[in-house]
């Protein structure tokens, strides 16, 4: 009997387990690489969502928006903005478009004998306006305008931007009494 156990139990020398440097190494890199990713992942989630910082700046651009579902802000008393995301929660569309467009989901808003019309000021401070939801980038190609193709009374007409296109319909000649724009969108790339 050595150590106070029988022989065939223990060993009488004591022994002590030494640290494996190389394992405590790895065990180490393994908490440091789970707790950084547990960082990250928090950081990701507690990101708002371009959706939600569009919306709210849109808020405060616009007032608060007259359709929750369809993503519907005031521009005028014939115009609205309609904000459109993507499954991501990005913004891909801001469209700007006679209110009368939506008459099936709000009946009030009856289409007019003539077509609305944004004048080309209002239109440019409009895009401009719209810009600070988010930026189109610089202009890469001007549309050439008195060249489009023109189907009920309205040419269409786009610029292509670094990060989106501006399309819009323009009724009659910029000389004439006439004219306007009808309706337009930003489609970012």
């Amino acid at each position: 009997m050595c150590c106070g156990k029988a022989a065939l139990d223990w060993p009488c020398a004591t022994f002590a387990l030494k640290p494996n440097p190389m394992l405590i190494h790895s065990h180490a890199r393994l908490l440091l690489s789970t707790l950084l990713l547990a960082f990250s992942v928090s950081l990701i989630e507690a990101k708002p969502s371009e959706r939600q910082n569009v919306l709210q700046l849109c808020v405060r651009e616009f007032g608060t928006a007259v359709d929750v579902k369809q993503n519907l802000f005031t521009v005028n008393d014939a115009f609205v903005l309609q904000l459109i995301f993507d499954r991501h929660n990005r913004l891909t569309e801001l469209a700007v478009k006679p209110k009368y467009f939506f008459n099936e989901t709000h009946p009030a808003w009856e289409e007019p004998r003539s077509f609305p019309l944004l004048t080309v000021a209002d239109f440019n401070a409009l895009v401009a306006r719209l810009d600070s939801l988010k930026s189109k980038g610089r202009l890469v190609k001007a549309a050439m305008i008195g060249m489009s193709v023109i189907t009920n009374n309205t040419g269409y007409y786009q610029d292509q931007y670094q990060r989106a296109v501006l399309k819009w319909g323009e009724v009659g000649t910029r000389e004439n009494s006439y004219s306007g724009i009808r309706f337009f969108s930003v489609r970012f790339y």
